[in-house]
C-alpha cells in the first residue's frame, strides 16, 4: 500500500470557481514528486489541500486523501491536528512569513517538538540544537537565540526545513522552497533536502516552475496547468521524451547549453483564469497543435505503458 493515495481531488473556491480538478497520485515511502507548472497552476492550492490549510469559510474541498490509510479530508480537527508536523510537515514558500517574529528560532522549533513528542523543554532545545546541525546552520548555538529577522534568506530556509524535520516526518511538503534565494544557496538547498531525504527515508512532495529543481531532485514529475495534471512519468521519461505540447513548451523556454545564442521559444498567452476554464483542454488558448475536438469535452487520459499519463488527445487512443 502506498504512502500517500490521492483520488479525484477537487478544491472550489467561493462556492464555483474550481481551482484544482480532478487531481490523482500515489506516492510511495521514499519517493520524490515535483509538481511542476507556471505560477497560477494549483501546484501551491493542492499542497495545502493535502494538509487541509485553506481557509474552511471559502473553500470546499472533495475527493480523498489517504494518508497510512486514514483519509485527511474526513479527519477531524483535532486528530489532523497531531498529524501536521508529527507525520506531515511543510516548507512554507517564504520562511519569513512561517516563523513567528516575536520569538526566537530554538524557541519555536523546541516548541513543536515538545507538542509532538511531549519531552522536558531543555531535551527539546537540545533536539533543537541537533537539528540546526543537521541542515548545516553554522554556529548553532548562537543561531538559536537569533530571531527570524537577524537570519539571512538562506538560513531562514534551512531553520524552515529544520522546524520541518522536527519530528521526523513520514511526508514532507515543500512550496517551492527555493524561489527567494539567489543561484548558488538554491542549489545549496537543493541538495541538502535530496541529502536528508535520502538519509531519513521520507517521501516528498515539492511544487516548483522550475524545470531545474525539478530534474535535480525528482523521482517522479507531474506536469499541472489549469487546475490539473496534464502529464505524469519517471523524471527520465518526462526530460527524454515529453509528449504534451505544454510540457514541451515548458522544456523548450528554459535556457541550456543548446539554445545559448538563440531566441527562446516562449510559450505565447498567458495561463488561464480559473474561474473562466470549461470543458476541454485548459491548454487549449495557448497550444500551437490546438484543433476543434480539443475544446468543449474533457480529454481523457492516455497511459502508454507503467506509470506514464498524458492528457492529450493528439497523444493517443485514451486509455
Amino acid at each position: 500500500m502506498s504512502l500517500l493515495e490521492v483520488q479525484g481531488l477537487n478544491v472550489t473556491f467561493r462556492g464555483s470557481v474550481r481551482v484544482v480538478r480532478d487531481v490523482a497520485f500515489s506516492l510511495e515511502a521514499g519517493e520524490v514528486l515535483v509538481i511542476l507548472g507556471e505560477s497560477g497552476s494549483g501546484k501551491s492550492v493542492t499542497l495545502k489541500a493535502l494538509m487541509r490549510l485553506l481557509p474552511r469559510a471559502k473553500t470546499k474541498l472533495s475527493g480523498t486523501v489517504e494518508f497510512d490509510g486514514q483519509d485527511l479530508l474526513a479527519m477531524g480537527e483535532g486528530d489532523l491536528a497531531s498529524r501536521r508536523g508529527r507525520d506531515i510537515a511543510m516548507i512554507f514558500q517564504e520562511p519569513a512569513l512561517a516563523f513567528d517574529p516575536v520569538f526566537t528560532i530554538g524557541r519555536q522549533i523546541a516548541e513543536t517538538v515538545q507538542r509532538h513528542e511531549g519531552v522536558s523543554p531543555d531535551a527539546a532545545m537540545k533536539r533543537a540544537r541537533e537539528l540546526l546541525d543537521l541542515v548545516q546552520i553554522p554556529s548553532a548555538e548562537r543561531r538559536l537565540k537569533a530571531y527570524p529577522h537577524e537570519l539571512s534568506g538562506g538560513m531562514r530556509q534551512r531553520a524552515m526545513i529544520a522546524l520541518a524535520l522536527s519530528c521526523r516526518p513520514k511526508l514532507l511538503l515543500a512550496d517551492e522552497p527555493t524561489t527567494a534565494l539567489d543561484a548558488t544557496v538554491q542549489i545549496q538547498i537543493l541538495l541538502l533536502l535530496r541529502r536528508l531525504q535520502r538519509e531519513l527515508g521520507m517521501a516528498v512532495i515539492l511544487v516548483t516552475h522550475d524545470v531545474g529543481v525539478a530534474v535535480e531532485i525528482a523521482d517522479r514529475i507531474a506536469v499541472m496547468y489549469g487546475g490539473r495534471f496534464l502529464e505524469t512519468g519517471s523524471v527520465r521519461d518526462i526530460i527524454r521524451t515529453p509528449m504534451h505540447p505544454y510540457t514541451k513548451g515548458l522544456f523548450a523556454s528554459t535556457v541550456h547549453g543548446a539554445v545559448r545564442g538563440e531566441r527562446l521559444e516562449a510559450i505565447p498567452g498567458n495561463p488561464p483564469n480559473p474561474a473562466e476554464l470549461g470543458a476541454g483542454c485548459g491548454f487549449a488558448d495557448r497550444c500551437r497543435l490546438v484543433e476543434p475536438e480539443c475544446r468543449g469535452t474533457d480529454i481523457a487520459e492516455y497511459r502508454p505503458g507503467g506509470d506514464r499519463m498524458v492528457r492529450c488527445r493528439l497523444v493517443g487512443e485514451p486509455a
